[in-house]
């Protein structure tokens, strides 16, 4: 399993955004809350970084200590978009988390592009990752979070319908906090 370093390595300018202390989420409050847990990766990038933006493309969202009730109603308002799309047969097949193998998202791109964990196992740290395009178009990478965040800087995963290099080491890096 890949670590925040191995991100930074692959994206420089998010090194910037290290936070100076690891934060203190209250992971029990969103597992409840999600009625899940989340995968060890994505707690440990958020340990280290604050929301942040790649590229003016790709957005991650991380929680933060002291709203961790504004995170979970942003994934809240998210598992309801997709179940809209369930709705119209837009979904690709997908649906949304708590259904058994559904999607819990984790971040968008700018474009109107979903990512999501696809919550196919009860160990979230084997969850995998499934992009939901602007366009329609639905497509899985077998990659955790940072596997795929990390791939995708490097070209090594299919990017599907997102445009070819839309984020690369020299991509900028801004955080979503104010």
């Amino acid at each position: 399993m890949l670590t925040p370093r191995d991100l930074v390595e692959a994206l420089p300018g998010l090194s910037g955004l290290i936070l100076s202390e690891p934060k203190v989420v209250n992971w029990g409050y969103i597992a409840t809350e999600l009625e899940t847990d989340l995968p060890r990766d994505f707690k440990e990038l958020s340990l280290k970084f604050s929301a942040f933006e790649v590229g003016g493309f790709l957005r991650v969202w991380i929680p933060d200590a002291g709203y961790e009730d504004a995170y979970v109603e942003g994934i809240r308002y998210e598992l309801e978009t997709i179940s809209y799309l369930v709705d119209d047969q837009a979904s690709g097949g997908y649906a949304p988390y708590p259904n058994e193998g559904g999607l819990l998202p984790w971040g968008q791109s700018l474009d109107g592009d979903l990512f999501c964990w696809q919550t196919r196992d009860l160990d979230p740290n084997s969850w995998t990752v499934v992009i939901g395009g602007a366009n329609g178009t639905w497509w899985e990478v077998e990659a955790g979070l940072l596997e795929f965040l990390v791939g995708l800087i490097n070209g090594t995963f299919d990017t599907g319908e997102l445009p070819p290099n839309v984020i690369v080491s020299e991509s900028s890096v801004v955080s979503l906090v104010k």
